[in-house]
């Protein structure tokens, strides 16, 4: 027992570190990570503990340690998910400027909502005991079996979605060419959002400085002021000291609209411009690192296209032979590596679902495979206890893929390494719910729910099997036919039935349709991958050529000029839409957008935004980049502010790429040597311009 639960514990623990480690913001408070890792640790510790029960069951161990492990982890996840979490949570959504300000505007937020929920709860517990259809002592178990109905309910629908679309993207993830199209898309849409989010930025930044100007330093306000002033000058990437202003050195306010500047002169609308200004900067760096990660994603995949389509190819240009081998590798070995993958996964899920299906039929017989591998194999105590934990990680990968996935729907964001107090917090709430009701249907699909019927059991199963089966209807009966949903659930995702409800009911260009790449976030990807290869030549820092925070003027004796502000919505749709366009008009020479780009400083000293990202190109790519423009120089660093004289660009044959994975290009294929960079058209005795002297044919 203890020679699985010890080595498990340490790697639940080590992998917790790492996720914690790449998806929680630099600035994320310490107590925040501290409790979100116990939540994540406690949740997985439950799933831990499945293997050796089941395998003390089989093989009639004594199971008092089990017991007592089971219950300090399901309660302690209870105790997190709906008491320590919520009122954390609300005390860092809280704009309040004490601790005690913060924890009771939390604690006022959560008794309302438990409160309305107890109203309603009481009421139909109040109309059922009238009805003299359950007594008084049936109260607990209903409890119980109320909260593993929630549970097992939304277990359903994320265990659905992730046992098919795990085996999907990775078999997506297969073809370099669509994960190109797929980032470009990303980017046009992540352009726009930024857009949008600094706009908001300026707009939270400028009210501060606003509201900071007039108030005396004698007001009582002053000090929840400076607090809000302070942080805004230490996170904000444009700081209140640079926001317009006239020749009097007033804030310029016409951009400005009258929802902007609703805040009231007292500590609540002080509260609630802090709150604001923190949700602003939050979605900022959130949407900025989305940015920079699929433009370096955008790279790496064009680099891995050009060597695909130009055959059997060696890069001169890589520094090490290791670097030779890993692109030859993820080139060409990678793909079916990952569709090899898939069609394993892709049978798994199946035997997933069939034993979903038919948990109803018991143990006579005994149709799900998994339960006939467990219960007649003749394995010691590891091999039965990894026969188990390897179905069951899948279906706990399959659903917490589903709840990552949930930030799609902006019920929460998570980003590697910008993901903020409020997204940890709320997914580690769902990672603890979730746990037991997951565990306790797995022990369905391996038919290790005997106690439901009499005999022996696992732990799980006389915990929260013994009092489901007191309330009749919804007990072991609702849990042995609602997992049939979830074979219905799997067969609308396999046939894509919610993506063709959505072409009806959501507008196109708030769709990424998969057999189509020339859709209007695709073209602005596009423009946007050919101008960040530019820019990165000239080391500009990485999101410079969107000109997000406009240009800068060097103001003059006496003046207070500062920043123009140039993000507009108004201007983002034309920008779009005069991208879009240029982006489709063959043999025009595009150029980059580095004019847009900003010095390091004002003459009076203030610090400006340094671009979006300061990460730095891959040594592969800076070989490619160098090459284009036959420098030999190094290329700077992305962190750079400064760089050469803009050049002409864009060099990258990426409409031929994806012209390539049309069903019209399979009939008329030309060589991949004659690709023309400059607007993606083939030209006979042309060569790629990025490549050129790079790829070497081999003979």
């Amino acid at each position: 027992m203890w020679g699985f639960y010890m080595p498990s514990t340490v790697c639940v623990c080590g992998a917790v570190l790492y996720q914690l480690g790449r998806y929680a913001a630099p600035n994320t408070p310490a107590a925040v990570k501290l409790i979100t890792a116990t939540a994540w640790v406690t949740s997985i510790s439950i799933v831990v503990l499945v293997p050796i029960d089941v395998w003390t069951t089989l093989n009639n161990k004594p199971q008092g340690a089990i017991g007592v492990l089971w219950d300090c982890c399901y309660w302690a996840s209870q105790i997190l998910t709906w008491i320590c979490i919520p009122l954390f949570q609300g005390y860092c959504d809280s704009g309040d400027f004490t601790a005690w300000g913060r924890m009771k505007s939390s604690i006022k937020d959560n008794l309302m909502f438990y409160a309305v929920i107890g109203a309603l709860g009481a009421v139909g517990l109040l109309a059922v005991l009238l009805s003299g259809k359950m007594a008084l002592s049936s109260i607990p178990p209903l409890a119980v079996m109320l909260s593993n109905t929630f549970g097992l309910v939304a277990v359903t629908f994320l265990l659905g979605y992730g046992l098919v679309e795990i085996p999907r993207h990775m078999w997506r993830n297969s073809e370099p060419e669509f994960r190109l199209r797929y980032y470009c898309h990303k980017l046009g849409r992540h352009a726009a959002k930024l857009a949008a989010a600094s706009a908001e930025v300026v707009a939270v930044v400028t009210v501060v400085e606003a509201t900071s100007q007039p108030m005396p330093k004698r007001d009582p306000l002053r000090p929840y002021m400076d607090i809000i002033y302070a942080t805004a000058e230490a996170e904000s990437p444009i700081k209140p000291s640079q926001c317009p202003k006239d020749d009097r050195g007033r804030v310029n306010l016409d951009d400005l609209t009258d929802q902007d500047l609703d805040y009231g002169c007292d500590e609540k609308g002080l509260a609630q411009l802090r709150v604001r200004m923190e949700r602003a900067n939050t979605r900022y760096a959130g949407l900025k690192a989305e940015y920079a990660n699929a433009v370096l994603h955008a790279f790496d995949l064009e680099t891995i296209c050009k060597c695909r389509t130009s055959g059997e190819s060696v890069p001169r240009g890589a520094s090490s032979s290791l670097q030779h081998a890993r692109l030859m590798y993820k080139c060409w070995l990678r793909p079916w590596v990952l569709k090899l993958a898939a069609l394993a996964l892709t049978a798994v899920s199946a035997a997933i679902v069939w034993s979903e299906a038919t948990i109803g039929s018991g143990r006579e017989p005994d149709l799900s495979p998994f339960s006939r591998v467990i219960h007649r194999a003749d394995a010691g105590e590891v091999e039965c206890q990894l026969l188990v934990m390897l179905p069951l990680a899948f279906m706990c990968a399959a659903s917490h893929f589903s709840l990552f996935k949930l930030g799609m729907f902006n019920f929460y964001h998570l980003v590697p390494h910008a993901t903020g107090s409020h997204s940890l917090l709320l997914n580690s709430a769902l990672v603890c719910r979730f746990a037991p009701p997951l565990c306790f249907n797995f022990l369905h699909v391996i038919r290790m729910h005997e106690v439901l019927t009499g005999g022996k059991g696992t732990v799980f199963s006389r915990k929260m099997g013994a009092a489901m089966k007191e309330v009749p209807l919804l007990g072991q009966d609702f849990n042995t036919w609602f997992p049939l949903v979830v074979v219905i659930f799997c067969t609308l995702m396999f046939l894509n039935v919610w993506d063709m409800a959505a072409r009806f009911c959501v507008p196109a260009r708030y769709r990424f349709d998969e057999d189509s790449a020339a859709d209007e976030y695709t073209e602005r990807g596009k423009v946007l991958v050919r101008q960040e290869q530019d820019a990165a030549a000239r080391g500009q820092a990485i999101g410079e050529v969107l000109g997000l925070w406009g240009t800068v003027e060097t103001p003059s004796a006496g003046s207070h000029g500062a920043v123009k502000r140039s993000t507009s919505r108004a201007r983002l749709g034309l920008d779009m839409e005069n991208q879009t366009a240029t982006s489709s008009t063959s043999g025009a020479r595009r150029h980059s957008r580095g004019s847009l780009s900003m010095t390091a400083s004002t003459s009076a000293g203030h610090a400006l935004p340094t671009g979006l990202a300061s990460t730095h190109l891959s040594p592969l790519t800076r070989e490619l980049l160098r090459n284009k423009y036959g420098s030999t120089e190094s290329v700077p660093s992305l962190g750079s502010t400064h760089g050469s004289a803009p050049l002409p660009g864009p060099a990258s044959g990426l409409d031929a790429i994806f012209a390539r994975m049309s069903p019209a290009s399979s009939t008329n294929m030309d060589t991949p040597g004659r690709i023309d960079d400059d607007d993606g058209t083939l030209l006979a005795g042309s060569t790629d311009s990025l490549y050129n002297n790079f790829w070497k044919r081999k003979s």
